[in-house]
Order: C-alpha cells, then sequence, then structure tokens
C-alpha cells in the first residue's frame, strides 16, 4: 500500500468511527469493527497465494523421426 492512499485510508477510518460513534450505539460499533477485523485478516491471509507469479513448465520437444 502506497503512503498517501494508507493517510487517506487512516483518515477516513477515523471519520467512521467518529461520526459511527455519534450516531450509532455501541453494540453496533463493535459488530462492525469484529467485521472490519474479519476481512482484514481474511485479506491478510488470501493475498499472498494470488501473488504468486506462475511457473513456466518447459514442454520436451517431441523427438524427430528421421524418415529415409
Amino acid at each position: 500500500m502506497k503512503v498517501p492512499q494508507m493517510i487517506v485510508t487512516t483518515v477516513l477510518a477515523m471519520t467512521f468511527g467518529y461520526i459511527g460513534s455519534q450516531y450509532f450505539t455501541k453494540n453496533i460499533m463493535y459488530i462492525i469493527g469484529g467485521g472490519m477485523i474479519g476481512v482484514g485478516a481474511v485479506g491478510y491471509v488470501i493475498a499472498p497465494r494470488t501473488k504468486q507469479k506462475p511457473t513456466h513448465i518447459q514442454q520436451k520437444e517431441p523427438a524427430e523421426t528421421t524418415r529415409h
């Protein structure tokens, strides 16, 4: 993640937390926080698997037949 993206994400998270604490109840904020942690954990576990570079398998060339 690039630095400007991290800054924007942090500011948005803080804004959402402030607005959420003003308008939602405490239990709903706990549920939202738990969901965000779950999504982050799943993203952390799955992301390395999808970023693996494909391995190239070199196929053997068919043996040439000699015709007489």
